[in-house]
This record gives structure tokens, C-alpha cells and sequence, in this order.
């Protein structure tokens, strides 16, 4: 979900490809039937180099977007609605969960 909104596209069961072709990734299942992915595919969940661009990107062009994220994100940590958050107050995790829901994409 998050590599789709960082405007990555499945090209096939395993391979995930950015726009312009210029970035790639994969993964696959090993025999324990984990999944693991290529060294270049972005950390979201415990990377603030990766998840950080992605809010700045989905903030820059979606006004609701940034709305929705700063009350999700006040609402999950009792910060009053009228402050504004601290992206590094945050995990990676945390960011990535306050981001699916302002898109609604997040899974209940």
C-alpha cells in the first residue's frame, strides 16, 4: 500500500516499479515462508528516510491528505488538534499507520 502511494506500480507478482522506471524492487517468500525483499526497496515501517519523503510527497500535493494526517496523527497521541506534530516524535511505524489512515487505505 505504501509503495502504491509513493507512486510504485506491481509489474508482476514480485517486482514493484516506480513511475519513470527508475527505481526498482522485490521480494519473495523464503523456505520459511517469510517474505524478504531486495536491499533497494524502500523501509517505510522502521525507516524515517523513507517514510518521511512520502508524507512531505503526499502532503505537497493533496491539502486534504495533510489535514487528515495531522489530526490522525494528534488523535493517536492525545496531542490537541490545534498543534502541530512532530514527524520525529514518531516511529517510522507509527507514521506509516497515521498515512494509511489519512488515505484510507489502512486495514481495520
Amino acid at each position: 500500500m505504501l509503495a502504491e502511494l509513493d507512486g510504485f506500480e506491481q509489474r508482476t507478482t514480485a517486482i514493484w516499479v516506480n513511475k519513470d522506471e527508475s527505481k526498482k524492487f522485490w521480494y519473495f517468500f523464503n523456505q520459511h515462508g517469510e517474505m524478504e525483499f531486495s536491499s533497494d526497496a524502500p523501509k517505510y515501517l522502521t525507516s524515517y528516510d523513507a517514510i518521511i519523503p512520502l508524507v512531505q510527497k503526499l502532503c505537497d500535493t493533496h491539502t486534504a491528505f495533510t489535514v487528515k494526517f495531522v489530526r490522525t496523527i494528534c488523535m493517536m497521541s492525545g496531542v490537541p488538534l490545534d498543534s502541530y506534530p512532530f514527524m520525529l516524535s514518531y516511529t517510522p511505524s507509527q507514521l506509516c499507520d497515521a498515512v494509511l489512515v489519512a488515505t484510507g487505505k489502512a486495514i481495520v
